[in-house]
């Protein structure tokens, strides 16, 4: 039993000490600080519909339903509901009991802090499917339970968090899947992205790793004859993904002619970044402004997204004007320290999954760099789509984070194995 306590002592250290973090963050934020897109509330029985976030679940709480007008009327509600449907839930149960308006909604902050607890467990759940022993998962599990961005997170009451939990469960799902391909984990899978797209469309992208998987199968099941059985657990994968995943949006297509997207302003848009080359919204930036290395809205500040991405990862979307010494520096080095980290784990990332798959594990290699190569091909989609600052912000992409843990892991062990 004691030897047990010593295996794990490490791992259980980090997930307290992430879950602690977490906590401490949520009691001293307020649902409106440092969110993202979250409006505001009034009252349950008031009879008006607010905008944002907060609004969105207030009205579901309010008037017991989904909008029943064009949701993209109002700002936030052209969103997938799951998550604001369980924050509903939440502040009709507080309020049951008897809590006022600002402790249900804080409530709901707890809602998000649960899902980001467990993103944390789901993270080391994965590592164990990669690496058998939990002394060479700490540090990469480290790098996930402690990076800034998903302690934001846990405080937002937004639909970030639960979208990034159900991607990380697509990752642990599809691997459970691909160890003896039974089918039950192909439609776990499946539900996980259907779910994932119910909270936020962007979820959708962890079908194209899972999809890349199920065509090498396929291929594989017609050398082995048994692509038959494929077939029919591919219908039945689609008969749960499709349905689950694009229910809200061909809903609003049927009733209200909406096609999926999100509303933005036009080229007087303080964000707006339409103006600036591909070269300087892509390539590598003139400068990293240290001397104040935060985020501002405003394009004219910078218009280069992987700025905008390591800024947002590390001090989310704040600008703290008349920060002091030595605070700043600290910051600065934080800023410098993120950003070689990231490099290191993509080198790290790209080389042990090649090295994966050139040692016979082609399905797993395969699906990890597949992974981590859609989320960024999708970060750089998206902001070409919407040509605005807010496009680029790491929060989009967080659960890419899994991948950079994955790396440290599986590289301490790769290193063990050949000692």
């Amino acid at each position: 039993m004691i030897k047990k306590l010593k295996q794990h002592y490490g791992v259980f250290s980090i997930l307290v000490l992430g879950f602690l973090t977490r906590f401490i963050y949520v009691i001293n934020t307020s649902v409106y600080e440092r969110g993202h897109d979250v409006g505001y509330y009034t009252s349950l029985t008031d009879g008006k519909i607010n905008i944002g976030h907060l609004g969105y679940i207030e009205y579901i709480a309010k008037f017991g339903h989904l909008p029943d007008f064009d949701p993209f009327e109002v700002f936030i509600f052209y969103h997938p509901p799951l998550n604001h449907v369980l924050g509903a839930m939440v502040l009709r149960i507080s309020t049951f009991f008897g809590a006022g308006i600002d402790a249900a909604f804080k409530n709901v902050q707890y809602m998000e802090l649960f899902f980001s607890t467990m993103c944390m467990v789901v993270v080391y759940l994965i590592l164990k499917r990669l690496v058998q022993e939990d002394k060479y998962i700490v540090l990469g599990l480290a790098v996930f339970c402690f990076h800034p961005s998903l302690v934001y997170m846990s405080a937002s009451i937004n639909n970030d968090m639960l979208s990034t939990l159900f991607e990380l469960l697509c990752v642990y799902f599809g691997l459970l899947w691909m160890e003896n391909f039974q089918s039950r984990y192909l439609y776990l899978t499946g539900l996980c992205i259907g779910l994932g797209m119910c909270a936020k469309l962007n979820a959708s992208i962890m079908a194209f790793p899972v999809g890349l998987i199920m065509l090498m199968h396929f291929i594989d099941s017609i050398k082995d004859k048994t692509w038959a059985k494929c077939v029919k657990e591919y219908i039945v994968f689609g008969l749960i993904t499709v349905p689950i995943g694009m229910w809200w949006t061909v809903r609003n297509f049927i009733l209200f002619h909406q096609t999926p997207g999100v509303p933005t302003g036009d080229e007087t848009d303080f964000k707006y970044v339409g103006f600036a080359s591909w070269i300087e919204q892509f390539g590598i930036p003139k400068s990293l402004n240290l001397s104040f290395p935060f985020h501002s809205a405003k394009a004219s500040y910078t218009s280069n997204a992987w700025l905008i991405m390591f800024r947002t990862a590390i001090f989310t979307e704040i600008w703290p004007a008349g920060m002091e010494e030595p605070y700043l520096t600290f910051c600065r080095i934080a800023f410098l320290f993120s950003i070689a980290l990231a490099f290191v784990c993509a080198i790290l990332t790209i080389y042990v999954n090649i090295k994966e798959i050139r040692n016979g594990n082609v399905y797993r290699g395969t699906f990890l760099l597949s992974g981590y190569i859609t989320f960024i091909l999708a970060f750089i989609a998206f902001v070409i789509k919407y040509q605005f600052t807010c496009s680029s912000d790491f929060r989009y992409i967080a659960a890419i984070l899994v991948y950079s843990a994955a790396s440290l892991a599986q590289v301490l062990w790769l290193k063990k194995k050949q000692a």
